[in-house]
């Protein structure tokens, strides 16, 4: 078993971070960067956990890109082999390490408990170390990743043991570039120059966690943004209806 932990701050304020990270549409276009093709099965659920608290749950097939496998190790496991399902669980506006996002990721082909991967992020305020980093940045991203591999009679100790390295390395350098990403396509949502078309009202306000309250479209019409933008919904973020990203 192999475990880490990354910290990286980002600009991005609290509850946009946390909105972009759940548009799954947005994350499969981050995940077809890196040759991932991403396919969710239905649609999110409301799911209420032993505390009583209500989360959102979505399960995920992933397929990996061609060539994944080194040549070394596929006399013993193929790409085919590595197709996964990933279920994400998350609270759509608590973001504090006491109720993080996790995502279970198993692998169907090597049957239960075999193969492991799973991660829990939570997002705190950023302690400045000086005025520069004060004013650049809004949040860290905690996140806390744990590999494992118990390996069928049909697969070496040591085959185990190079896809656990391998997992840990590419996991890890996705985790890392994610905030990155995140922050560039805010940055581009932010510098688009959007059209409201349609007038709307104010919801009652929301006291949560210092969310701004959502809006919503006239009634009777069905919800949807009126901004058009070429990044494929993340114009909805613009006008602030976050609980629109699942």
């Amino acid at each position: 078993m192999r475990e880490f932990r990354l910290a990286i701050p980002t600009t991005l304020p609290a509850a946009t971070f946390w909105a972009l990270r759940a548009d799954f549409e947005l994350e499969r276009k981050l995940a077809a960067r890196e040759g991932r093709v991403l396919e969710q099965q239905g649609d999110d659920v409301d799911v209420v956990d032993a505390h009583g608290a209500v989360r959102t749950r979505r399960v995920v097939n992933v397929a990996l890109p061609d060539g994944s496998v080194p040549k070394v190790l596929s006399r013993f496991v193929q790409d085919d082999h590595l197709r996964s399902v990933c279920t994400y669980d998350w609270a759509r506006f608590e973001w504090h390490e006491a109720s993080a996002a996790s995502v279970r990721v198993v692998f169907p082909h090597f049957g239960d408990g075999c193969v492991g991967i799973e991660y829990f992020q939570h997002l705190e305020p950023l302690v400045p170390t000086s005025v520069a980093s004060a004013s650049h940045a809004c949040v860290t991203v905690h996140t806390r990743c744990v590999v494992s591999i118990n390996p069928p009679p049909s697969i070496p100790r040591w085959v185990a043991d190079a896809v656990e390295r391998i997992a840990e390395a590419q996991m890890k350098a996705s985790l890392e570039r994610h905030p990155r990403e995140l922050e560039k396509l805010a940055a581009a949502v932010a510098a688009a120059k959007p059209t409201v078309v349609a007038p709307v009202e104010a919801a009652p306000a929301m006291a949560i966690d210092g969310l701004v309250p959502r809006e919503r479209g006239p009634r009777d019409v069905p919800r949807r943004c009126y901004i058009e933008c070429a990044l494929c919904g993340l114009g909805r973020f613009v006008c602030g209806r976050v609980d629109a990203i699942s």
